[in-house]
This record gives C-alpha cells, structure tokens and sequence, in this order.
C-alpha cells in the first residue's frame, strides 16, 4: 500500500511531481509475515522466536544443499579421472 503524495514542484513548473511514500508495511519473505515498516517492528520480528527458527532451519537445509553438491562433484571428479586412467 503505497500512497502517493505531492512534492513541491521544480520553479518554472506547474504540474506538482508525484513520489511515492516508503511502504507503510514490510514484509518478511522467510515467516511470509506482514509487520509494520518500522526499525522497532522489524528489529522486534527478527529477533522473535518464529524468525530465529525459521532462520535457523533455511541455513540447514542450504548447508544440507552445499554438502550434498560437494559430494556429487566429489563423485563425478573421481569418475572422470577413472575414465581419464
């Protein structure tokens, strides 16, 4: 929901110059969670129970991700230079 607002016109124009406003809400990707655009709220969302877990479980599953592609590649080196012997 952004709102636009008018801002004072440049001298020498007469249409005022539409911006828009910073969003009134913020929204979290990780919790799908919708909070207040605030320092507080954000701050007070992130350091919240369902934030940390949810953070914790995205770098596990990315570590469980990198540690499984690190051994395909380990894999497929060693199959290659079999075929290379």
């Amino acid at each position: 929901n952004i709102a636009p607002t008018m801002a004072a016109p440049p001298s020498g124009q007469s249409k005022p110059k539409f911006t828009a406003l910073e969003p009134t809400r913020h929204f979290c990707k990780l919790c799908n969670a919708w909070m207040q655009n605030t320092k507080a709220a954000i701050q007070h969302h992130e350091l919240g129970q369902k934030h940390q877990h949810n953070l914790k479980e995205k770098l596990r599953l990315a570590e469980k991700t990198q540690s499984k592609l690190a051994l395909e590649k380990s894999k497929n080196d060693s199959l290659f230079a079999l075929a290379d012997s």
